[in-house]
């Protein structure tokens, strides 16, 4: 009876937290004392005041500087957790009914029609259509939803149920992914799904609100909007496949910047529409076996595009490179072996015709973008034309004055290969500096070269020596002269052995040669070694046959150079 008296005053004084407290002290005391007549007769009276107090408590506005009183008053009644679940279950009631409310079609018409009949009307606004009104309510929607969500949380930390709160936002996710799926509002927002999602997260990651589990409830949503990313990427990728062009390259890369760009910001999105733009590069890449060269560049377009954009392409954009750089690079390797043999059996404009057709190449693809070794080809068609130069059967006047006339305009369109290919010239190496000595090489006295044979070890030495045979056979013209001739082979065979180009060396040496140079040809451990022993062979066979008939110079010129190591 006393702590009935106590809850009287309690409640007089609007102490509901105590009051609470002490209600639980007479439920607790009376459930000893049933049968006992005056505790009988109180009990419909304490009844009375917890109701009361129950009505008290769920009057506490659900804020983080109220709600715990209200928790306190119902958890020491026992009737927090009923509670916790009716307010939960009517937060998500009306959240749903929200929602749909705001994102009705026929809302949205209505408010597109009134305003639009103000607009008319002269009030000074602008005109808006069924977009501009789906995207302010969506925006509308987020807000509200992410303040009820504040307030569960808020309900839930109380209550101590945390898992209530993720089940209520579950629901609430799931009511807002189907009104923004349905309708009108469905065909505004799902093909700018993008924008959606930059509006709706930032809202509730302020509300603290896991934004994934809203995600997951738009997946239909976000799955549609990649796949129509992909049928993009994919029409562009096709169209250029089927006519390779600049135009279409540049277009291609551009379906991949676009949608890369569309969603930018967002690591799920980005990593899918990066996913769906690899495909289609690989595609590109696997379509390159024996492809024309239009489409070879167009794929050199491709992988140097969009080079900012998502790492997940860096993959992607490698295999189409690769794939395009041994593609140009074996059409490159037919057209060297095409202007090699041409060069080999040409006249003396094959040369710069050559080089000619080789800028051409360089030119047609696109290989400032692959690795193809351009000017390798360069350097090989330049040490072939020193191997030529030096090779002369005789080194007459005549024959200087040619190589001087074609070394200008062989080493201009060096330079103009290289520049096609976005390459330096010095790229070209030793060929190119081999180049460079042939003029000094071709005009210097026979007695000062014989102390410089060392200025020109840029040479090979097969060069050199043949250089220095062409010189003695001009001296004495009645001599049997040049290697090839005493290997018994054509000239043209001989310059492919220098050069390398011979798989069999041993089937060059014709019925003509004698058993020493076939013995010294067949024995040698490699085709160069064979080469400088024939042409070694000549200048001896040469310098014996001069006689009297050589300079002092010259003579000494041909025996320095036997002596060469």
């Amino acid at each position: 009876m006393q702590l009935a008296r106590r809850l009287d005053a309690q409640l007089a004084g609007d102490e509901f937290g105590l009051a609470a407290l002490t209600l639980a002290d007479v439920e607790r005391v009376g459930a000893g004392l049933r049968g006992v007549c005056a505790v009988d007769a109180a009990r419909a009276g304490v009844e009375a005041r917890r109701q009361r107090i129950l009505a008290r408590a769920a009057q506490v506005r659900l804020s983080a500087a109220e709600v715990g009183g209200g928790a306190a008053m119902l958890g020491a009644l026992g009737a927090l957790e009923a509670h916790v679940r009716a307010r939960m279950d009517a937060e998500a009631a009306r959240a749903q009914v929200e929602v749909g409310e705001l994102l009705a079609a026929d809302a949205v018409q209505q408010q597109v029609r009134q305003h639009n009949a103000r607009a008319s009307a002269g009030d000074g606004s602008d005109m808006v259509g069924v977009g501009d009104v789906v995207w302010a309510r969506v925006e509308q929607a987020a807000d509200a939803l992410a303040a009820r969500a504040q307030r569960v949380r808020v309900l839930a930390r109380a209550a101590r149920s945390a898992e209530r709160a993720d089940a209520w936002w579950q629901r609430a996710a799931r009511a807002l992914a189907a009104a923004l799926a349905a309708g009108a509002v469905g065909a505004v927002v799902a093909p700018a799904y993008p924008r959606l999602v930059r509006l709706v997260e930032p809202r509730l990651a302020a509300a603290r609100v896991d934004a994934g589990v809203l995600r997951d409830a738009l997946g239909a949503m976000e799955a549609a909007y990649v796949a129509r990313a992909a049928t993009r990427i994919d029409d562009a990728h096709a169209r250029l496949l089927a006519t390779p062009t600049r135009r279409l390259a540049a277009g291609a890369a551009r379906s991949v910047r676009t949608e890369l760009e569309a969603v930018r910001g967002d690591t799920r999105l980005t990593a899918a529409v990066a996913d769906a733009a690899a495909t289609a590069l690989r595609r590109v890449a696997e379509a390159l076996a024996d492809a024309p060269a239009e489409l070879i560049n167009a794929a050199a377009q491709l992988a140097r595009e969009n080079t900012d954009l998502d790492a997940g392409l860096d993959a992607a954009r490698a295999t189409v490179r690769t794939a395009a750089s041994v593609q140009a690079q074996a059409l490159l390797d037919v057209h060297e072996r095409a202007t090699t043999d041409a060069v080999l059996g040409g006249d003396a404009d094959a040369w710069t015709r050559a080089l000619q057709q080789l800028q051409a190449a360089a030119e047609a693809l696109e290989l400032r973008s692959l690795d193809v070794d351009v000017l390798g080809a360069a350097a090989r068609l330049l040490r072939l034309y020193v191997h030529a130069a030096c090779a002369a059967e005789a080194l007459t006047e005549a024959a200087r004055m040619r190589v001087v006339g074609e070394l200008p305009q062989l080493e201009l369109l060096c330079s103009q290969v290289a520049a096609a290919a976005g390459l330096a010239l010095p790229a070209a190496g030793a060929a190119y500096r081999a180049l460079r000595l042939l003029r000094p090489l071709l005009f210097e006295d026979s007695a000062e070269l014989a102390t410089r044979l060392d200025a020109y070890a840029e040479l090979r030495r097969v060069d050199l020596l043949g250089h220095v045979a062409g010189r003695v056979a001009a001296a004495c013209p009645a001599a049997d002269a040049g290697a090839h001739a005493l290997l018994g082979c054509t000239r043209q065979q001989w310059l492919e052995c220098v050069a390398g180009r011979v798989g069999d060396w041993a089937a060059v040496c014709g019925a003509g040669a004698s058993a020493d140079v076939r013995a010294q040809w067949l024995d040698a451990p490699s085709l160069a070694d064979a080469c400088d022993a024939v042409v070694r062979a000549a200048l001896e066979r040469l310098l014996r046959a001069g006689g009297a008939q050589l300079d002092g110079g010259l003579r000494q010129l041909g025996e320095r150079a036997l002596n060469l190591a």
